[in-house]
């Protein structure tokens, strides 16, 4: 994930699917919109919060499946 100014970059998957979205506040919000297998519309959203330590925690969700995601500074 990067972050720069009220923008965030996010490749949940390490490969070509990058959620780009807005930040306010505290608060991330992300879509990437792609074409899947037989032309199907596939949409993965990442909304999360920010608390004061810097750890950011949230959810990923594609269709049906969703993710608990924590991200920390390495």
């Amino acid at each position: 994930m990067s972050i720069g100014g009220r923008e965030f970059g996010f490749d949940p998957f390490q490969g070509t699917a990058v959620i780009r979205g807005a930040v306010e506040d505290d608060h991330l919000t992300g879509k990437l919109v792609r074409q899947g297998n037989d032309h199907q519309v596939v949409t993965l959203a990442f909304e999360a919060t920010a608390d004061d330590a810097g750890v950011i925690k949230g959810t990923l969700q594609s269709g049906r499946c969703r993710w608990s995601v924590e991200l920390r500074r390495g």
